[in-house]
C-alpha cells in the first residue's frame, strides 16, 4: 500500500484493562477495517503494545484479523518491558498512554495522525469525513465523545454495532460539558463567564479539551514541530488538554467536528463524574497525577504568552530505538526490524525539572492575579456573576473555603475581594496540602468542619468538583444554599 493520507495511532497491552479489554479492542479493529472498505479509503493503522504481559499472548496472536483486505494497513510496534521499567511508576503504572501514542505517531507514515484510543468506534458520518479528502494542515480536529453501553452486540454487521450504538448513548461530552443522558443533568467544565475571564488572561481559551485523549487529529508536520504529548513520567490526566491548548497557541485552529465517535463505556474509563474514584485508585497506588490546578497554570501561562510550550526534546518518541514491529496485511502476520542489543532508553522531558517549573508558573500567574484583582471594576464584575445571594447570606458569618488550589486565586478571591472579606481557613482534600499556608491562611482537613457551628458558618466551594464536594458537605450536615455554596461554577 502507498504512504496513506490517515494514519490511526492507539496504545494498549492484552492486559483486560477495565474489564473485556479484548471486546473493545476487537470492535475497534473491525470497525477501522470494514469502512476502510466501505469508503475504499486507505489507512495505516498503528497499534503500540506497550510492556506487554509476560503471561499472555501477544496483541498479534490474541485478536482476530479480518482476511482479504486492502484498504487498512496494521503496524504493531512494540515497547518492551525493559524500557517500561526505566520510569518512575513503572511498578503500578504498566502502560504509560501518551507516551505510547508519541512512539507511533513518530512512526507514522500518513500525512495527518489521529491519536485515539482502542474502545471507540467512528460513526460513519465521521469516516466520511476522513475519506472527503478535505483535511487540512493548520487545523486540530476535535469531536464530541458518546460514551455507549458495553454490550455492543459481537455477532452482528458493524452498521447494525452503529445504529446500536445510537441507540445506547449514556452520556455525551462536548466541548462546554459532560450530559448525562439518563438524568439529563450537565456536568460543565468551565465558568459561565469563561469568556469574559479570557479576555482577562484570568483563565485560558476555552478549547475542546473534554476526553480529547479520545481524539486529536492534525498534521504529522504539527505533531513533529511540537515535539508530540508532553512526556511526564505520570499518569496521563490533564497531558491530552495540554496537548490541545500547546496546539493552539502554536498557530493551529481547533476545528469541532458535528460528526461523533462511539466510547465503549467501562469501569476504569475517564468520565467526568466518576473522575474522583479515579483519583482515589491512583492515590492508593501512589501514582502521581497533574493536578488540575497545574493543568490551569500552565494552560493560562500559554494563553498570556501567545504561544506553546514544547515539554520534550527532538528525540520525542523514543526516536533512538528500533523498536519489534509486526505488519499485518492481506498475506498475514510478519515479524519487522528489532534488534535487542539496541535499546537505549533517553528521557526526553525531565519531568522533575518541569514540576519545578510548573511550580514557578503558579507563582507567577498567583503574583500577577493578584496585581490584577486590585482593579475598582471587579467589584461590579462579581454581582453581574449572580452573586446577591452571597451578599445576602454572608452576615457576619465565618467564611471558609473548599479548596486551595487555582480555583481560589482565579475566582473565588475575586468574590471575597469585592466584599472585602478574608477566609478563616481553607479545607482541601489533599492530604498533602493540609498543614501547609495558602496568602497566610492555613490549609486543614475536610474534619475541620465537624467542630463548626452550622449557623455561623459560611462555605465557599472553589472546586471544579462541586458535585463530590456537595455530597461530602451534605453528609456532614452541611445545606445547600444555606451553609455552602459554588464559588466556582463548572
Amino acid at each position: 500500500m502507498n504512504s496513506p493520507e490517515l494514519s490511526i495511532v492507539a496504545v494498549t497491552r492484552n492486559d483486560n484493562h477495565g474489564g473485556d479489554m479484548t471486546y473493545r479492542m476487537q470492535l475497534f479493529i473491525e470497525g477501522i477495517f470494514f469502512q476502510s472498505e466501505k469508503y475504499k479509503y486507505p489507512v495505516e493503522l498503528i497499534i503500540v503494545e506497550w510492556n506487554p504481559p509476560k503471561d499472555r499472548p501477544p496483541l498479534a496472536e490474541s485478536l482476530s484479523w479480518p482476511q482479504n483486505h486492502k484498504y487498512c494497513f496494521v503496524r504493531i510496534i512494540k515497547v518492551p518491558e525493559k524500557l517500561h521499567q526505566n520510569y518512575k511508576h513503572a511498578k503500578n503504572l504498566p502502560l504509560y498512554q501518551m507516551i505510547g501514542k508519541n512512539v507511533g505517531i513518530r512512526r507514522a507514515k500518513g500525512d495527518f495522525i489521529l491519536a485515539t484510543n482502542v474502545d471507540v468506534l467512528f460513526s460513519d458520518e465521521l469516516f466520511k469525513v476522513f475519506a472527503s479528502g478535505k483535511l487540512k494542515k493548520g487545523k486540530m480536529y476535535r469531536v464530541d465523545r458518546y460514551d455507549v453501553k458495553n454490550d455492543i452486540p459481537v455477532y452482528s454487521s458493524h452498521d447494525e454495532r452503529l445504529k446500536y450504538c445510537e441507540s445506547n448513548v449514556l452520556r455525551i461530552n462536548q466541548q462546554y460539558g459532560t450530559k448525562d443522558i439518563n438524568n439529563n443533568k450537565k456536568y460543565p467544565i468551565y465558568p459561565e463567564n469563561v469568556h469574559e475571564l479570557n479576555k482577562k488572561d484570568y483563565f485560558s481559551v476555552p478549547l475542546h479539551t473534554n476526553a480529547c485523549g479520545d481524539f486529536q487529529l492534525m498534521a504529522w508536520e504539527h505533531w513533529n514541530e511540537l515535539h508530540g504529548y508532553p512526556e511526564l513520567d505520570l499518569f496521563s490526566m490533564y497531558i491530552d488538554g495540554i496537548f490541545e491548548h500547546m496546539a493552539y497557541h502554536h498557530g493551529i485552529e481547533e476545528e469541532v467536528l458535528h460528526e461523533p465517535i462511539f466510547h465503549i463505556d467501562h469501569i476504569a474509563g475517564w468520565s467526568l463524574e466518576g473522575q474522583n474514584e479515579l483519583l482515589k485508585r491512583l492515590t492508593a497506588k501512589d501514582i502521581q497525577s497533574l493536578e488540575y490546578g497545574q493543568y490551569l497554570d500552565l494552560t493560562l501561562k500559554m494563553h498570556i504568552e501567545r504561544k506553546p510550550l514544547i515539554f520534550n526534546d527532538q528525540n520525542w518518541g523514543f526516536r533512538k530505538n528500533m523498536l519489534q514491529e509486526y505488519v499485518i496485511n492481506e498475506k498475514g502476520i510478519k515479524q519487522s526490524h528489532f534488534d535487542s542489543e539496541k535499546f537505549e532508553f533517553y528521557e526526553s522531558c525531565n519531568t522533575g525539572e518541569w514540576l519545578k517549573r510548573i511550580n514557578q508558573i503558579h507563582k507567577e500567574i498567583e503574583k500577577e492575579t493578584q496585581k490584577n484583582n486590585l482593579k475598582e471594576g471587579d467589584k461590579n464584575k462579581q454581582k453581574e456573576m449572580g452573586l446577591k445571594w452571597f451578599e445576602e447570606n454572608v452576615n457576619n458569618k465565618k467564611v471558609v473555603v473548599f479548596g486551595a488550589g487555582s480555583g481560589y486565586d482565579l475566582f473565588t478571591k475575586l468574590i471575597l475581594d469585592a466584599y472585602n472579606i478574608r477566609p478563616e481557613y481553607f479545607v482541601d482534600n489533599d492530604h498533602e496540602k493540609v498543614g501547609e499556608m495558602k496568602n497566610n491562611i492555613e490549609i486543614y482537613s475536610v474534619e475541620k468542619l465537624l467542630d463548626e457551628n452550622k449557623e455561623e458558618i459560611l462555605i465557599l466551594v472553589s472546586s471544579q468538583f462541586y458535585q463530590e464536594i456537595k455530597d461530602q458537605l451534605v453528609k456532614l450536615g452541611y445545606k445547600e444554599h444555606q451553609n455552602f455554596f459554588p464559588a466556582y461554577q463548572y
